[in-house]
């Protein structure tokens, strides 16, 4: 076993809350509202509903092969060759989600905060803390993101609480002038990109000193994320608008710039940049934990940390060749990954379920145990 760490159960429920949140919490809002508009609110809802559909997938896949990753299940159920190609399908996919998850906080930060800072010295010094995360040890990454959950969660508790004052319930109206295909349009892309995400869940979940119920909690935890990406849509909606809502990089950000209250309490978009940054990161150290344990499991080396220094250099790489601006991506690329979440997400999970499932009812193969 190439890992030798292991999480506690609630550590895996904050790791999956980091996850399901992570860069969501500046882009959510945008990527349905712009679809939905001023229901986007009822979309973010319904998104929950097709998370927790997912979810459950994912955990009975976690129950099927309970003491192996996911590159591990797939080569063991679908066959050493359909195994591998699947395997490698999903490497590729961890590899970029963590290149692009690197790019987002650039992006933001050298267009927010630090405008004269070059982009690749900001993903340098990115990878560098991703690196030194993961080379820390699956265990000390758990610790860790329990000490930064409440952090984040004091820091929206303080925006929403802020904003109070400055909603208006007349943006939300009217309610369903854009339909419901446009509503179930929106919930599609709101389930894909926080939910569909997690099937990197599978890779964490053999390492795990499950407890009763675990998969419970983690089902609650999707259920606590989408909740929070539905108010933060809603506060969105009602403080900002729907054209400020859709048309901005990162509408969280925005909303924190606008408390002032008593012309004193004000300017605590920094405050929304740390939040941002600390559930970006773990979800982009979780990612790349997947991509360089699966392709050692993938291949079969007896130490992983070899792979830490050039998968690090790919996802340096990748993440500068991803595109040419943060608007591009957010735009243009959108809806084709929205397809590849929900690919990754639903339907191989479904497909692999099914394998497994007719080779242990009618074949009764013995390589399933």
């Amino acid at each position: 076993m190439l890992e030798k760490g292991r999480l506690a159960t609630r550590q895996l429920v904050v790791l999956v809350f980091l996850c399901t949140v992570g860069d969501m919490f500046q882009l959510y809002p945008s990527d349905v509202a712009s679809i939905s508009r001023q229901d986007a609110w009822i979309s973010a809802l319904l998104t929950i509903v097709g998370g927790v559909v997912i979810i459950i997938n994912l955990l009975i896949i976690a129950r099927i092969q309970s003491d192996k990753s996911w590159i591990e299940s797939c080569i063991k159920v679908l066959g050493k060759w359909p195994g591998t190609v699947i395997s490698i399908w999903y490497l590729l996919y961890f590899w970029m989600v963590c290149a692009y998850l690197v790019r987002e906080i650039g992006d933001f930060m050298t267009t927010e905060i630090f405008m004269t800072t070059p982009l690749l010295v900001v993903h340098f010094l990115i990878i560098l803390l991703i690196l030194w995360a993961v080379k820390a040890g699956l265990e000390s990454i758990g610790r860790s993101s329990e000490i930064m959950l409440p952090m984040f969660l004091l820091a929206v508790f303080t925006l929403v609480v802020s904003l109070f004052p400055q909603i208006h319930l007349h943006h939300l109206k009217p309610i369903g002038e854009q339909g419901l295909k446009t509503i179930i349009r929106g919930t599609i892309v709101g389930t894909a990109f926080p939910f569909g995400q997690l099937s990197v869940l599978l890779m964490l979940t053999p390492y795990v000193n499950k407890q009763p119920h675990w998969a419970k909690e983690v089902l609650l935890i999707v259920i606590a994320a989408g909740t929070l990406l539905s108010l933060t849509t809603a506060m969105s909606l009602l403080v900002l608008g729907i054209d400020l809502t859709a048309y901005s990089v990162y509408p969280m950000y925005v909303l924190a710039q606008k408390i002032n209250i008593g012309n004193f309490f004000q300017r605590i978009e920094a405050i929304m940049a740390i939040a941002y940054l600390i559930t970006t990161f773990f979800k982009a150290v979780v990612f790349f934990y997947a991509f360089t344990l699966g392709t050692g499991q993938l291949f079969r080396l007896k130490r992983k940390r070899i792979l830490y220094l050039p998968g690090g250099m790919l996802v340096f790489a990748m993440a500068i060749l991803f595109s040419g601006d943060a608007v591009y991506y957010l735009k243009t690329l959108v809806m084709p990954w929205m397809f590849w979440d929900l690919t990754n997400g639903a339907v191989l999970p479904l497909i692999f379920g099914a394998v497994y499932w007719i080779r242990k009812k009618w074949f009764k193969s013995d390589a399933l145990k």
